[in-house]
Formats: structure tokens, sequence, C-alpha cells
């Protein structure tokens, strides 16, 4: 059985200030949820993160990838997060990392 496309895949959606970029994805990663994070600032794409069983396999925010981008992204404060409950898609796909090492290091808890 082929997963569902993105567009038709089961999401949620909320607010940063309601929860942390930083909570939700170390929810995420928890439960090894495969999703995908589109982020938004008025309106505009800020950024996504791609989750597949645990690891992050997709970090952008503007032309910055990976690492670089988590740590843009870790500056949100505001904002609104679209989850999308699917595998991300293999083209966006370029980094794999588990994800609560990677968010130990860019996303510390405070």
């Amino acid at each position: 059985m082929m997963p569902a496309p993105a567009a038709e895949a089961p999401s949620v959606r909320g607010n940063l200030s309601d929860l942390p970029l930083r909570s939700l994805l170390g929810s995420l990663a928890a439960d090894e949820d495969d999703a995908e994070v589109e982020l938004r600032v008025e309106g505009k794409q800020a950024g996504m993160v791609g989750m597949m069983r645990g690891d992050i396999v997709v970090a952008s925010c503007g032309s910055a990838r990976g690492e670089e981008a988590l740590r843009a992204l870790a500056g949100l404060r505001r904002g609104t997060f679209l989850v999308r409950y699917c595998e991300p898609r293999e083209e966006l796909r370029h980094m794999r990392a588990p994800a609560a090492d990677l968010l130990a290091r860019v996303m510390p808890a405070t």
C-alpha cells in the first residue's frame, strides 16, 4: 500500500506561541511519527522540517538547510505550524540525523 500524498494526509494546525517548535519536534521524534511540518509567519512560509521514525530528514529555512536551518527556525516564537502525518517527500530529503541529538544541540531545552 502506498502512503497518502502529503496533501491528503491527516494534519494538525497550531500556533508556535501555544506549542513551541522544540516541543512539537520533540514529541514527533519521541513518537517516531513520519511528518512534514510547515512553518509560517504572517502567512508566509518560514520553513519546513521533515521527520521519519525519530530522525530529521528535512530542515529548510529560506536558502538554509540542515542544522543552519534548524538554528534559524529555533528563533521562531510566533507563527503557525501545519503538521502533515505522512512520510516526507523524497525529493525534499537531504539529511538524516537522530532528532533527539540534533534538537539538544541546536534547540537546547530552556
